[in-house]
């Protein structure tokens, strides 16, 4: 469920971004082993920070994938 959810959110910057190709994330093939990877991560990434929102995960796992750094957008 929150794979998909981290789906979403990159699929929504791709949507934001759509006429500006170089700020869109490249979203990984459809496989097991690349899903499985982003769900580690993702795991790892709030045991590692519980205190950070879920779409900071999101955006680090953003940043990972495309080899690029985006601007986090701030949460309050």
């Amino acid at each position: 469920m929150y794979y998909e959810a981290c789906l979403a959110f990159v699929s929504g910057w791709n949507f934001i971004h759509k006429n500006n190709p170089e700020k869109r994330i490249p979203l990984g093939k459809d496989n097991e082993a690349i899903t499985n990877e982003d769900i580690v991560f993702l795991y790892g990434y709030c045991k590692s920070f519980p205190r950070n929102k879920f779409a900071l995960a999101c955006c680090a796992l953003m940043n990972m994938r495309s080899g690029k750094i985006h601007k986090v957008p701030r949460f309050t």
